[in-house]
């Protein structure tokens, strides 16, 4: 006890120093009890008197005591998800209050862009996400904490330490960045925000592109809108998160030992057809038999702390605001480490007229990894490596150079040794970054304001890299290198905003005019020496000591950039009588990346909006709000990349002197001086036009609530990459950017919750279900629709798997019923081998042979959240996942191809006149293992993302006291057989399945309090 009431007594000074004051002089005590409907106790509910920062906390049975200044006072008693009531004190000395709950929210007031506006006013598609279940996640960045949280949004994340998952608003609808546009406190960030996930009070996501459209230019893939935690007028509050756990990769690929991989080479190389060059091992082991996926995966820490004081007085809040994460890697090598601070303010010069303030955050991340080993590998290359790496290979290997096994004459393995590779080689980037912006906000006179903010995002980074000489692979031997980069990246934007807004009678109207300004740029210095340094010794290194050896000659590089973006908008909304509503709003934006007239663009908007249950003839006692919404808009993608307007002419050196591409195959003719870029001063925006119609329904008094929409449109004026022919003096190869292709989107969205807030047991259901699908109306010319094993063609979805018919395995009566010269590629097929259909009938398998099957978009995506409350206990359980998705599963294809790598346990070849799968093989001229529907899979999944068990401690001298138990990513149910079932793909090649870094599985403790 005596050390909470010291505690206290520090936290008191400290909020003097920042000047949080309490009510220096008091002469009422009031006391009472805070209660909902029912009669029970709101434990945590808060009392404020009214003008002042004199505020208390109701103790865990809900029984208050405030001292006030005189009978005059007026008391604010409030609780999140209740309606706050203002009780005048008067005479009495015992107040209490029962807190009605706020079952509907209609009139909640949501951050937009550009401004706010009433939940009930909302015309397009915007879904609200609800932060404090997203904070019973452990995800160390926001948009981890985002999946599977609102129809329409998708996040792809890996388990690497430091990732940032990629997030999807209604599916990829751009070649290149499919990433939203993300908002912070009202700053345009150019990438996805590095802020402390725990600082952030509330996300909404602008789905359509009518509620995007404000945001023009660049909100082609939707914006994230995110707020940050403000102070609290009221008493100096100080919180604390504190997480510790560990994480394990989820599954692993059950693969052959040494014995089972030799039985299966050594059938290979006694197979026709058989060519290469034998490996010693696979027929005399010498008695090794390595689990790399034992040795390789690990068991990393996460570790996490958030502490925020915060207050505020009559005319002035504050927040400050501390954090630190470390997340150890679930394989040798990555390393992730940030720390920031947060102080957000805001003060009202003028009392009601005018205020000032600043929101402003500093992280400093460390980012350790491995470096790049002879340009073939990269830090995640563990996971991969461990799961095809040969079992006959050691870990640790003497009678190497560098001390780690690696392939050789007698394995012709060329992995990467992944326990050598993290020891060796070293890869270190540590960045600041700096996001905030300082406003101010004027009233003129009533219902005009005008809003100034100046923002900015500012990141400087450091990497170095080093690796001593060594040799962790089959390649000759690697000299030492060392590569030091800086870099600076800096993104300004001023904006003045003017807003006026009036209602007379059952009239509402308002009137939004913007002037925005926005200039990125960035600067970076490289120097390098490759391969070229004497041996010196790991650790301490530094340019200054670097020697190349013999003709070594360092690398040296610098780049710098500078886009500016000038924008005007306006948006008018109008409401009669909160029953019709409408809404427009235009934006122009002047791009400098493009040319003349191509410079400017235009995205306007256009939604209605129908609260039917406002009207007279509507008489339904169970439906609380019933919406009709259409909407029209377009927004840009301005991600054209460098200055793609811009020629550029170059030398290429020959053996004759400079050379020039000649005739369709770019031959080289010495003499002439030839482009090294075609540039394009033709360039536009990429356009999407979209139409939404939503419904939102709520039922027994907000117990129920459903959202949906539908929607379809034009993506228009993609920007592809289009081959030129060498003939146009240019290098062999080469392609030009245009505005090059149509396509179609359209989709659905619901969302459903119920909820019970009475009583001891209270709980919440959640669900959201969404599907997109994307069709090509045209592609550029040159353009096959054939990229890896994929095929994407005009009418048609994108991105079918493009692959043989798999029949199964000749046996002897097939072959002898073969047309003569039937062949596979180069082979005539015999028994064991595989069996595909001849889709045209000449008697050749090959590339014309191939056909277009499954679908690889999903069918439906799906959310699922269910929270639950009994007194002090609570629970949390969220599912996510996909059904419908064709996947071909290219890691198990791969193993199964190639002698170089381990096969899986389930692998069962056709031997000896027995197995299911067709013989193995040591080259794939025979087509046994190519890409056909054998590896066609199904890759629906279901994940349990988080759980949770929390308890919340009755102890009355702590206002909040909360232990928890949480796990991430527990189970995952699904029957593909590849480690991991998800995975974004490219635009193109949407269901081809890579073998990268898994999302880990965790397990954490911690702890939530309040004073």
């Amino acid at each position: 006890m005596k050390y909470i009431i010291r505690f206290k007594s520090a936290l008191l000074f400290l909020g003097l120093i920042v000047g949080l004051q309490s009510s220096a002089i008091a002469q009422n005590t009031i006391s009472g009890t805070i209660t909902d409907a029912d009669g029970q106790p709101l434990a945590g509910a808060t009392v404020v008197e009214q003008s002042t920062t004199n505020g208390v906390v109701a103790d865990f049975d809900g029984n208050y005591s405030i001292v006030v200044a005189d009978s005059n006072a007026v008391l604010t008693f409030s609780f999140v998800g209740f309606v706050t009531q203002d009780i005048p004190v008067g005479a009495r000395t015992t107040i209490n209050v029962s807190l009605q709950a706020d079952q509907n929210v209609l009139d909640e007031v949501v951050v937009i862009g550009y401004g706010k506006q009433k939940k009930s006013s909302l015309t397009g598609a915007v879904s609200i996400i609800d932060v404090g279940e997203t904070e019973k996640s452990q995800y160390t960045n926001i948009t981890d904490r985002l999946q599977g949280r609102a129809a329409g949004v998708t996040v792809v994340a890996n388990g690497e330490p430091g990732s940032i998952g990629d997030i999807r608003i209604r599916g990829s609808a751009f070649f290149d960045d499919n990433n939203p546009l993300y908002v912070v406190d009202g700053v345009i960030l150019s990438g996805a925000p590095t802020i402390n996930p725990n600082d952030v009070e509330n996300i909404q996501i602008l789905k359509d592109a009518s509620s995007a459209a404000i945001y023009g230019s660049r909100a082609g893939n939707g914006v994230i809108v995110i707020t940050t935690k403000k102070g609290q007028k009221g008493k100096l509050r100080v919180s604390a998160n504190v997480t510790t756990g560990f994480q394990q990769i989820a599954e692993k690929l059950d693969v052959t030992n040494a014995e089972g991989w030799a039985r299966i080479v050594r059938a290979a190389f006694d197979s026709p057809n058989a060519s290469g060059l034998q490996p010693a091992h696979a027929f005399n082991l010498p008695g090794i038999d390595t689990d790399w996926q034992s040795e390789v995966f690990r068991t990393a820490t996460l570790q996490d702390f958030n502490a925020n004081v915060s207050g505020g007085g009559d005319r002035f809040t504050v927040l400050f605001g501390v954090n630190h994460t470390y997340q150890d890697g679930t394989v040798p090598g990555p390393k992730f480490d940030r720390s920031g601070i947060r102080l957000n303010s805001s003060f009202e010069v003028i009392k009601n007229r005018l205020t000032v303030g600043q929101n402003v955050a500093f992280n400093r991340v460390r980012l350790s990894g491995g470096a790049e080993e002879d340009n073939a590998a990269a830090a995640g290359l563990a996971v991969p490596t461990a799961i095809d790496a040969l079992p006959v290979i050691p870990v640790f290997d003497p009678t190497k150079i560098s001390g780690y096994g690696h392939g050789d004459t007698n394995n012709l393995s060329f992995m990467v040794n992944p326990i050598g590779f993290a020891a060796l080689y070293k890869n270190t980037t540590e960045t600041h970054n700096i996001l905030g912006n300082v406003y101010a906000d004027l009233t003129i006179f009533d219902g005009l304001n005008y809003h100034f903010s100046l923002g900015i995002e500012r990141g400087t980074s450091y990497n170095k890299l080093f690796n001593p000489r060594n040799q962790i692979r089959r390649t000759t031997l690697v000299g030492s290198a060392l590569s030091v980069a800086d870099s600076e990246d800096q993104t300004t934007y001023i904006e003045h905003r003017l807003t006026y807004e009036k209602t007379f009678g059952k009239h509402t109207f308002s009137l939004m005019g913007a002037f925005n300004d926005l200039e990125e740029t960035s600067f970076g210095t490289s120097i390098s020496f490759d391969n070229s340094l004497n041996a010196f010794e790991a650790g301490l290194f530094e340019v200054s000591a670097a020697t190349p050896q013999g003709t070594g000659i360092p690398t040296v590089g610098s780049s710098r950039s500078t886009v500016a973006t000038h924008s005007l908008l306006s948006r008018f909304t109008y409401d009669y009588d909160d029953r019709y509503l409408l809404k427009a709003s235009v934006r122009r934006d002047s791009y400098s990346v493009f040319l003349g007239e191509n410079r400017d663009g235009v995205f306007p908007s256009f939604d209605l909006g129908w609260n039917v249950h406002n009207e007279a003839f509507f008489n339904v006692d169970a439906i609380s709000q019933l919406k009709l919404r259409a909407a029209y808009g377009e927004v840009g993608n301005n991600d054209a990349g460098g200055n793609p307007y811009i020629g550029t002419t170059g030398i290429s050196q020959g053996a004759g002197g400079p050379n020039y591409n000649l005739g369709p195959t770019g031959t080289a003719a010495s003499g002439a001086t030839r482009d090294s870029a075609l540039g394009n001063p033709d360039l536009t925006w990429a356009r999407v036009s979209e139409y939404n119609f939503g419904v939102d329904l709520e039922m027994f008094n907000g117990k129920l609530a459903f959202e949906g929409n539908y929607y379809f449109g034009e993506v228009e004026n993609l920007l592809a990459d289009v081959p030129v022919p060498a003939s146009a003096g240019i290098g062999f190869g080469s392609t030009i950017r245009l505005n090059a292709v149509t396509n179609e989107r359209k989709g659905w969205e619901t969302a459903l919750t119920f909820r019970k807030l009475e009583g001891d047991f209270t709980y919440s259901i959640s669900a959201n279900a969404f599907a997109t699908e994307t069709s090509v109306k045209s592609v550029p010319a040159g353009f096959t629709g054939i990229v890896g094993s994929s095929i994407t063609s005009v009418g048609s979805p994108r991105a079918r798997l493009f692959v043989w018919d798999y029949q199964g395995l000749y046996t002897a009566e097939d072959i002898a019923a073969l047309p003569a010269g039937f062949t596979v590629g180069e082979f005539e097929p015999i028994v064991g081998d595989a069996k595909y259909r001849d889709v045209n009938g000449d008697n050749i398998i090959d590339q014309n042979d191939r056909v277009a099957v499954g679908n690889t978009l999903p069918t439906v995506n799906f959310g699922l959240n269910l929270t639950a409350a009994y007194k002090n206990w609570d629970f949390t359980a969220f599912f996510s996942g996909l059904f419908g998705r064709d996947v071909l599963n290219g890691p198990i294809q791969g193993l199964h191809a190639d002698i170089a790598s381990n096969y899986p346990a389930n692998y069962d070849p056709y031997i000896n006149g027995v197995g299911t799968y067709p013989r193995p093989q040591t080259a794939g001229d025979h087509g046994n293992y190519a890409a056909s529907t054998l590896y066609v899979e199904d890759g629906s999944f279901v994940k349990l993302r988080n759980l949770q068990i929390g308890y919340t401690v009755p102890w009355k001298d702590v206002d909040n006291l909360r232990l928890f138990i949480s796990g991430q990513n527990l189970f995952t149910w699904t029957d593909f057989t590849s480690i991991e079932p998800e995975f974004e793909g490219g635009f193109f090649t949407a269901g081809e399945a890579d073998l990268g870094y898994p999302v880990v599985r965790s397990i954490a403790l911690g702890l939530n309090v309040s004073l």
